[in-house]
């Protein structure tokens, strides 16, 4: 937003917007940019607003620290984040679409958004203005002033508090109704053939007292200038749109949002009542607003606003005030006066800064990282609960930050690596539901996943948080991940390629047409499965040692088969399922192949017999290192069945199960299956099903593919992004929301190992209190060496993780941003108001900035971890 395009929403609104261009930048990088009903428009911040054509709505929307009211053509809130285009010259029916669209949008962006937003931090607001009186009380008490004049201190605290409440419910009410107005005004425009009433309110007959019927109504695109009474008294001025009615009488009503309207006010009834005409009459109504429907669409008749819900707010805010004030009186002050004076409490005790941390703490004597602590909390995150858990001691050893280049196969990404790193205070992260948080064990945070993402080779975090790893010019057929993590293999139609994770190089294996690819479970050797047939020298498996040069250990040279997909049992045993394409029958025999990665022994085994459909089909082996067995089933007259390592099927294994795909569990006791949108529990030791669990997911376009401790990973190419689906009861989360494809994701997909840690974090904070930074643990292990309770105890219990949602109940980033600036804004006035700048915390010199930065770097966590963070 341009210096000029400030001074103009000024100009228009009468209101002295203090916006910078870096609110607008921030918020519209919050925001994202609004999609153009008509096509793209674009237009520069200087350009004249005469240069626009004619017949144009553009609306801007966004929230601000505090709102202001607007006018239809240039909307103030701060993050402004482009125009929403109406062009009238178009067919009828496609600007009635549009139009229809847009007071939708402005019926659910700004009524019910704002309204629901608003309404939450009303159930808060008591105490948090509790607290601002006791700030009050205590400043007043240090300048020397009488009970009476604290009184009165006291009470404008709370009235300025609500005030703020009072002002944003007024100016998200104007940017709703301003829309609506201003597609009204074309509506009504004579120089089109969108009906004139499209946008209307009404006044029944019964409700008012002339003899006439109705005419027309409609709301005006022009605002004028009006005012409402804050709770403090002062008057708010800002610009509404008009409330237009006409009778056939002649007689006309036009009312703005007003205290002249509030006074008509009954909060009982939810209307205005006996509302004065124009010609002496009185109306009654509520101030519903009505889109007519769009003729041959199913767009239908729909209230886009109601008057009566502004002035139910108001008066909510008002009651909250008044119950807060009720609360304090001067003997009250007196007492605790007396106190003050006797020495017997402290002005820190009162104060609210300290009144917010000790709530949250549980303790009167926060120190300066007991209170950042305190503050990151009202995040809502997943977090220790502060009266039990008030201090961590974590080594984190992994990556944390992206901060250079690298661009050797066309994309810059980079990391730097923390190496065990000890961090001194808390720790926000989301767990698995299996996962307890204990002293002296290890968490593998944001494991990765390598795939096919957008048509491309990736390597991000399953919360799709990061990606260190992307190749434009592959696209995959299968991954693998290195336990530990020193390298990524991947094939595709011209070979197989094994990328060192620290610096991004490409090393080709082989030029041959592949298929799976699979490192074993030490990560000494990778395998590779082939799918060319003809060519005798490398049919079959390859097997190449990682640990030297990535020499070829040992293959498997079959005839006339197509190579599918891989299993490693332990470290030396690797099988794969493979089609035998000699008959060129229409249904192709599999068989299973196997080889020692280090002796050459080989086998091969029909699979029991039964054939495969040979379209996309999924991932139907698995082996068991623990147990020794081999898995095998399939979609497609495949039924589940077992052998041993030496190739002769365990017949104590029986299951008449033709699984869409399955993984073992955890233990390798079980089988994981998927079918038809249910997840299917197989003894592995007998074939006998142990559970069934439902899951909210569509089986034609899912399959599994790994488990992550109990939950198994899910790739669905029709909700397009990857799930977690807890395997003890089916819930689904969606945690990677990426573009993945149907032709063999189920191979395309690898995740990394996590066995050897005692559970798994999803996008995990740590707040260390002696550096004062929040630091992202991106991907590593963390472990937990010490935790303390409020009084320094040592805690051995294990703690299971809060699953509290956000204080403030909502989805959308943008209204949390403005939750997180306002905090940020109202804490450090408070704390620039003590003469320590610290808020009564006794924090020695450290500015107040240093107190909010936790704040601030955590909401950019929290924003980035529900998907408008990047890479």
């Amino acid at each position: 937003m341009s210096n000029n395009a400030l001074e103009d929403l000024n100009d228009r609104t009468g209101i002295d917007s203090e916006l910078t261009r870096r609110d607008a930048m921030r918020a519209a990088a919050v925001a994202g940019v609004t999609v153009g009903l008509s096509g793209t428009a674009t237009a520069d911040d200087d350009d004249d607003d005469d240069d626009r054509p004619v017949g144009l709505i553009e609306s801007l929307r966004g929230v601000g620290s505090e709102y202001d009211a607007t006018d239809p053509v240039l909307w103030s809130f701060a993050n402004a984040a482009g125009p929403v285009v109406i062009d009238v010259d178009r067919d009828p029916t496609a600007d009635m679409v549009s139009m229809h669209g847009t007071a939708m949008l402005a019926r659910e962006w700004w009524g019910n958004a704002s309204n629901i937003l608003l309404s939450n931090r009303l159930e808060d607001m008591g105490m948090t203005a509790n607290i601002e009186a006791r700030s009050q009380l205590a400043d007043s008490w240090e300048d020397g002033r009488s009970t009476t004049e604290t009184y009165n201190d006291v009470l404008v605290a709370i009235d300025e508090f609500y005030n703020t409440s009072a002002r944003n419910a007024t100016a998200t009410k104007v940017a709703s109704l301003s829309q609506l107005g201003s597609i009204s005004d074309v509506a009504r425009d004579g120089d089109n053939d969108v009906s004139e009433t499209f946008i209307s309110w009404v006044v029944t007959e019964s409700d008012y007292s002339g003899d006439a019927s109705h005419e027309e109504s409609y709301l005006t695109g022009e605002l004028v200038e009006t005012s409402i009474t804050l709770p403090s008294g002062a008057e708010y001025e800002f610009n509404s749109p008009e409330f237009v009615h006409k009778w056939d009488n002649g007689d006309e009503l036009r009312v703005t949002m007003s205290d002249e309207l509030l006074n008509h006010y009954d909060s009982d009834e939810r209307e205005f009542v006996d509302v004065e005409t124009d010609d002496g009459e009185t109306a009654t109504f509520g101030g519903a607003i009505i889109v007519e429907n769009v003729p041959d669409t199913d767009l239908g008749s729909e209230t886009v606003g109601i008057l009566y819900d502004w002035a139910d707010m108001l008066d909510e805010i008002e009651s909250g005030a008044d119950d807060v004030k009720a609360s304090y009186d001067v003997d009250l002050i007196d007492i605790l006066f007396d106190a003050l004076d006797d020495g017997l409490i402290d002005p820190s005790d009162l104060r609210g800064i300290e009144g917010l941390a000790e709530h949250l703490s549980g303790s009167t004597d926060a120190t300066e990282s007991r209170y950042q602590m305190a503050l990151l909390s009202t995040l809502g995150l997943e977090r220790a609960d502060l009266e039990d858990v008030a201090s961590m001691t974590l080594d984190y050893d992994g990556y944390t930050d992206i901060t250079v280049s690298r661009e050797n196969f066309g994309v810059m990404s980079s990391i730097v690596d923390r190496d065990e790193t000890e961090i001194e205070g808390q720790l926000f992260t989301e767990t698995g539901p299996d996962t307890t948080l204990s002293t002296g064990s290890k968490y593998l945070t944001n494991p990765l996943i390598a795939g096919r993402v957008d048509g491309e080779f990736q390597l991000t975090t399953l919360t799709n948080t990061w990606t260190p790893l992307r190749d434009p010019d592959l696209t995959p057929r299968a991954a693998s991940v290195h336990p530990d993590l020193e390298a990524v293999a991947v094939t595709d139609s011209s070979g197989a390629f094994v990328y060192d994770f620290e610096s991004g190089e490409k090393e080709q294996l082989t030029s041959e047409g592949c298929a799976d690819i699979a490192f074993s479970p030490n990560g000494q050797y990778v395998a590779v499965s082939f799918t060319e047939s003809g060519h005798d020298e490398h049919e079959g498996i390859k097997v190449y040692d990682f640990e030297d040069d990535l020499n070829t250990t040992a293959s498997y040279e079959g005839d006339n088969s197509e190579g599918e997909a891989l299993a490693w049992g332990d470290n030396k045993h690797v099988f794969q399922t493979a089609t035998d394409t000699a008959s060129l029958s229409s249904s192709d025999e599999t068989s299973i192949f196997f080889v020692h990665a280090e002796d050459g022994i080989q086998w091969t085994r029909e699979a029991y017999g039964d054939y495969n459909t040979g379209e996309n089909s999924p991932r139907g082996i698995a082996a068991t290192g623990k147990h020794e067995r081999l898995y095998y089933g399939e979609t497609g007259e495949v039924e589940l069945a077992a052998w041993d390592y030496d190739g002769d099927r365990l017949d104590d294994f029986e299951s008449d199960l033709e699984p869409d795909g399955f993984v073992l569990s955890e233990d390798e006791t079980e089988l994981i299956c998927l079918k038809d949108n249910t997840l299917i529990h197989i003894d592995g030791e007998t074939g006998e099903e142990l559970e069934e669990v439902s899951i909210d997911v569509e089986a034609e376009l899912v399959n599994i593919v790994d488990t992550v401790r109990n939950e198994a990973v899910l790739a669905n190419a029709e909700e397009e992004g990857l799930f977690l689906v807890d395997i003890l009861d089916g819930s689904t989360t969606k945690v990677a929301d990426t573009v993945v494809e149907n032709y063999y994701f189920e191979e395309g997909f690898a995740v990394e190992s996590e066995d050897w840690v005692d559970g798994v974090l999803y996008r995990p904070t740590a707040f260390d209190a002696p550096s004062g930074d929040t630091i992202d643990l991106r991907h590593g292990v963390v472990e937990i060496t010490e935790m303390t309770d409020r009084d320094g105890d040592v805690l051995d219990d294990d703690y299971e993780a809060d699953w509290d949602r956000p204080q403030y109940d909502t989805y959308d980033p943008s209204e949390f941003q403005e939750y997180l600036d306002r905090v940020a804004e109202e804490h450090e006035e408070a704390l620039a108001d003590d003469d320590d700048g610290m808020g009564g915390i006794g924090a020695g010199d450290d500015d107040s900035d240093a107190i909010l930065y936790g704040l601030i770097a955590l909401g950019a966590a929290f924003l980035a971890a529900i998907g408008l963070g990047g890479d």
